[in-house]
């Protein structure tokens, strides 16, 4: 789960403030599918398409300021001529632009008509979904499925079975629809088969009762975030189940996991190591990701960003804006941390695990992350059923979207149901304990793009590739990781043999993408690779 972009959009803004009046009149948001009025004293909102315009709700205004008292949600501010509504967090979260218009269209009126639902249900995702590159649905072809079957003689049962339907094609988890009886269906995305999703309260147990120092170990926030050490106060371990605290608005919901964390870190003070287990995360505020992220960093730096989609076509999209963290609070630095995760680890978790990998002296560790990023956007119908769809995408550093795929850690533990079930062993936590020492030297696969590129050909290839001379006084070690993380391919490569350029033979890997890494004493140097079919 990530921040439901009605509930928690507007907050503290360090941008220039407007006065009341030129913030006054009709705004049309970039992307979200939102439409707001302004007058002296209200914002109002509606949530848009081509074809609608439904009210989502009044908040008062105060001058700039958006809501009064406990329910102050923060600023309006102007931008290039552009409204701009940054979202509620302590940490930069971007936010939703809006463009002024001369007028506002007609206000679609509550109505039961199956086919004003149908049409606006289908409409939202048509101008604002951000994934159908990724999923391959065929939403027009859905649309030609269905609406033929639609007419004014439908039943809500009938109408909510074909939208829930329609929705089961997309394998997003934040993908769903709730009726007026809170009947909710989802989308057909597998659910994780990991440990940590399958015996969460065995390894829970075991944790307390197995690894953890005893009478060392600290709840917050319900439970939802435990501090303890290992190996004698040797180690600090910090277990996270949800990045939601206290389910108030995310400012405040920021502010209380800001000061868990300055707690936290400052009883690990005297620690050597530190474990951070995600495992069993599956999301909440991806800002509070970035809260965590502020206390594992020694320099502000961008660790991803994020784009909406623009209702022009599929593959249109904003330009991307950096999201950063910075040093803030009690730190926790210069020593060796680990971050565990698994496929339950999902959304801000995913953020979270994405992040990690930017972060000096900070390795992951387990298994791949579930691969759900977007924020979600909730849409209303005319008839009162609500859904919710993926309007973003996130990218790395390096420009590359991990959506569906998750984010492979740098160092693959796989889970061992065995050594749990019969053995009551954590096996990956007990390798996280026995190499936390060496987690500031790990050459991780996320440092792959980040080294000297070298020329391989053929490429793709079917059998065997050359690699071109390098200049280097050591000898080598040559890897070939398959696209999860996994090693697959190794060769020790002597001094002489880098003088002249080599053939590998991989005819032995499956078609495939591979990467492959050489590591000499001096440098790190890499290549994507392509396998092939045989075409013989």
């Amino acid at each position: 789960m990530m921040k439901n972009i009605f509930l928690f959009m507007i907050a503290w803004s360090a941008f220039f403030n407007a006065n009341a009046q030129e913030l006054n009149g009709y705004w049309e948001a970039q992307g979200y599918g939102l439409f707001a009025e302004i007058t002296e004293n209200q914002l109002d909102l509606y949530t848009m398409t081509s074809i609608s315009l439904i009210p989502v709700g009044s908040i008062p205004l105060i001058g700039n300021q958006v809501g009064i008292d406990e329910e102050m949600l923060g600023h309006l501010s102007i931008e290039n001529d552009l409204l701009f509504l940054e979202y509620a967090s302590t940490v930069f979260s971007g936010g939703i632009r809006f463009e002024s218009v001369p007028t506002m269209p007609e206000v679609i009126e509550p109505t039961d008509d199956p086919v004003k639902n149908f049409e606006i249900f289908w409409k939202t995702f048509e101008e604002y979904g951000a994934l159908f590159s990724i999923l391959e649905v065929d939403w027009q072809a859905q649309y030609d499925l269905y609406s033929s079957q639609i007419d004014s003689l439908t039943t809500d049962q009938e109408l909510f079975e074909i939208m829930g339907e329609m929705i089961g094609e997309f394998d997003d988890g934040h993908c769903y629809i709730i009726n007026n009886n809170n009947q909710g269906i989802g989308s057909a995305q597998e659910p994780p088969t990991g440990l940590w999703y399958t015996y969460p309260d065995l390894l829970v147990d075991l944790l307390q009762t197995k690894y953890v120092d005893e009478g060392n170990i600290q709840y917050y926030a319900d439970n939802s975030v435990v501090s303890a050490t290992i190996n004698e106060g040797t180690i600090g371990y910090l277990y996270i189940s949800s990045f939601v605290i206290s389910e108030e608005n995310t400012y405040n919901d920021n502010m209380a996991f800001e000061e868990i964390l300055n707690t936290v870190f400052t009883s690990f003070e005297n620690t050597e190591g530190l474990i951070i287990d995600v495992r069993g995360n599956g999301g909440g505020y991806d800002s509070n990701s970035r809260v965590l992220g502020n206390h594992l960093t020694k320099e502000t730096q961008t660790v991803f960003s994020k784009q909406v989609r623009l209702k022009d076509s599929y593959d249109s999209f904003s330009e991307p804006f950096n999201l950063e963290i910075t040093p803030t609070g009690v730190l926790y630095v210069d020593k060796p941390v680990i971050v565990l995760t698994s496929d339950v680890s999902a959304s801000a978790t995913d953020g979270f695990a994405m992040l990690a990998k930017e972060i000096d002296c900070v390795t992951t560790m387990g298994e791949t992350t579930e691969g759900i990023f977007s924020d979600i956007l909730e849409m209303p119908l005319p008839n009162g059923w609500r859904f919710t769809l993926s309007t973003e995408r996130y990218l790395d550093v390096g420009g590359i979207n991990y959506e569906q795929q998750g984010i492979v850690p740098d160092v693959l533990v796989e889970e061992d149901e065995n050594a749990l079930l019969v053995e009551e062993v954590d096996n990956v936590l007990e390798f996280a304990i026995a190499n936390i020492g060496n987690a500031c030297d790990v050459v991780a696969i996320r440092d792959i793009d980040k080294v000297t590129q070298i020329e391989v050909y053929p490429n793709p290839f079917t059998h065997s590739i050359n690699v071109d001379a390098i200049q280097d006084k050591s000898d080598a070690t040559l890897t070939v990781y398959d696209i999860s993380g996994k090693q697959v391919f190794e060769k020790m490569m002597k001094q002489h043999e880098l003088q002249e350029t080599s053939t590998i033979d991989l005819s032995a890997l499956p078609v495939g993408m591979y990467n492959l890494v050489i590591k000499t004493q001096n440098q790190v140097l890499n290549s994507k690779l392509v396998k092939g079919a045989n075409q013989d």
